[in-house]
């Protein structure tokens, strides 16, 4: 059992999983990434659809003004083709997001974003949330949570 043990501490520590550095770099990474995400989506680059998996999980909850809500999941492809197709709307209108309370997990080989984000346009906040996971394509969007509302 013992040596069972030793083999896997030394396999963790070679890949450098152990390490509080694996950590801090995955964190690193995170953040940069998203300040990409961040910088695409408000200089309304369409590359932002690029951030993503192609079998990424889109998971958008709708709140409207009559207190009902609808929970939404949107395939990979058609998600992608509706941020490419909106740019051109969203900078017509000059419609931003900036984000607060942003925070970084590592959760099983991908990093966990959560952040409250608050459209100037329609004047609300919602929280988003990004699971993004290193490809060998890079870093990738595998899944996001999010939420929205209808103009009134």
């Amino acid at each position: 059992m013992k040596s069972k043990l030793a083999f896997l501490l030394v396999l963790c520590a070679s890949v450098g999983l152990c390490s509080p550095s694996f950590a801090e770099s995955a964190t690193t990474d995170a953040q940069s990434f998203f300040q990409k995400y961040v910088a695409l989506g408000n200089s309304y680059d369409a590359s932002l659809a690029q951030l993503y998996a192609d079998d990424a999980k889109i998971v958008n909850t709708r709140y409207y003004p009559n207190g009902q809500t609808k929970t939404m999941t949107i395939p990979m492809p058609a998600y992608k083709q509706m941020i490419v197709s909106s740019m051109p709307l969203a900078k017509a209108h000059g419609d931003q997001d900036t984000y607060s309370k942003i925070s970084y997990a590592n959760e099983s080989g991908a990093t966990k974003i959560t952040a409250l984000r608050h459209n100037k346009v329609k004047n609300y906040d919602s929280w988003l949330v990004l699971v993004i996971r290193k490809t060998p394509a890079g870093w990738k969007i595998t899944q996001e949570m999010s939420q929205s509302r209808p103009r009134s």
